[in-house]
């Protein structure tokens, strides 16, 4: 009896373990009477939630101007829209520049490739273009010659017909637009003349012999047939020709106009459009005067010696020294010598021998640099020491 009253109480304990025990979430019956069984998962409570966090207290706004708060940023797009809106108007010069050179090279005669084709066609030498005012008459030598009596006369002096006569035509028409004998007077209105001087001049570059001699047999028109220096203002009449004739290259003729410099002393042409302007003659006399004036009283530059030594011409090209007067303005006379550098150098480049000169001048550099390679080969290529 007294056993089964225990087993009664020890039952209601066990009961009341249970409970407990369901109540805080236990799945193992911990009764004290038998280990846990195998097999038995045990669900642990989850952690309580985190206690809410404060509220950050609300950011101040900055009462700072725009142009302070963004200064960077202001400073960045500035600079790339400057650099922008200057390569905007830098195009639209050089677009500026490219449509008046166009604009040259449309109204000029004849073009560099049929220069070359007018003087293989005609085989013409120096000598036979030198007798052409002797041919033309002393009628023609005074008071000039019409287009089509300066061609009879080339083709009398050459003894047969002109090869693409209509070409040569056009150049001596351009000459005479540009020198304005066609306005002459009302009776010359529908035959004008041309003196033979120039008309020697436009056609001096079909002269089969080396460039010294054609620029030999220039000078020689430009004074007449004499053999002193000539004045500045007939340099300046003759560029005119030669210029108008189709002789200059285009690229030569055209230029932009500076705009100077603001206040600061920055160039305005970074901001600025520049027009595109044509150089007259005397412009063109200036702009070679100046680029001679540049080298001062030094000797002839190398490229000038290596050019008369390919021609062959023994001229005293110490003589040669440039302008001799003020930057950027003819000396009061022009001698053979400078007359001859004036019309090759970069600002006129007649016949575009000045792209000749250079190119002459990187071959002989050259080939000056390989010889000297040879001679003197680096150190680490030791297979080649000893060579001569």
């Amino acid at each position: 009896m007294l056993t089964r009253r225990l087993s009664t109480a020890s039952l209601a304990s066990c009961r009341a373990r249970v409970q407990l025990s369901s109540r805080s979430g236990l799945s193992t019956l911990r009764l004290g009477l038998a280990p846990p069984r195998s097999g038995l998962s045990t669900v642990v409570a989850p952690p309580p939630p985190p206690p809410p966090a404060a509220a950050a207290p609300p950011e101040e706004e900055d009462a700072r101007p725009f142009v302070v708060r963004w200064w960077k940023s202001i400073l960045f797009w500035s600079f790339v829209a400057s650099w922008a809106y200057s390569l905007i108007q830098q195009n639209r010069s050089r677009r500026g520049l490219d449509e008046e050179e166009e604009r040259v090279r449309a109204c000029a005669p004849v073009n560099a490739d049929e220069i070359l084709e007018l003087r293989a066609l005609n085989d013409v030498s120096s000598d036979t273009l030198a007798t052409l005012a002797d041919v033309a008459g002393a009628g023609a030598r005074h008071d000039g010659a019409t287009v089509p009596q300066v061609l009879a006369a080339l083709a009398k002096a050459v003894g047969q017909p002109v090869r693409e006569e209509y070409a040569l035509e056009r150049m001596l028409l351009a000459v005479l637009e540009v020198r304005g004998a066609a306005l002459a007077s009302p009776a010359e209105a529908a035959a004008p003349r041309i003196p033979l001087d120039d008309a020697a001049l436009a056609l001096g570059f079909l002269s089969n012999g080396p460039v010294v001699e054609r620029l030999g047999a220039l000078y020689a028109s430009a004074s007449g047939g004499g053999p002193g220096p000539i004045s500045a203002e007939r340099f300046v009449a003759a560029l005119g020709v030669l210029a108008a004739s189709g002789q200059v290259p285009p690229d030569k003729q055209v230029a932009l106009d500076g705009v100077g410099r603001n206040a600061l002393g920055v160039d305005r042409s970074w901001y600025v459009e520049q027009p595109a302007v044509s150089y007259s003659a005397a412009e063109l006399a200036d702009a070679a005067a100046a680029e001679l004036a540049a080298e001062g009283t030094a000797p002839p530059p190398a490229w000038w010696q290596f050019w008369k030594a390919s021609e062959g011409a023994v001229a005293d090209a110490a003589r040669a020294k440039g302008g001799g007067g003020a930057a950027g303005g003819l000396p009061p006379t022009v001698d053979r010598p400078t007359f001859e550098r004036l019309l090759v150098s970069d600002a006129v480049c007649l016949w575009g021998e000045c792209h000749l000169i250079r190119e002459r001048e990187r071959i002989a550099k050259r080939r000056a640099e390989a010889e000297e390679y040879e001679r003197s080969p680096p150190s680490w290529q030791f297979w080649k020491w000893g060579r001569s």
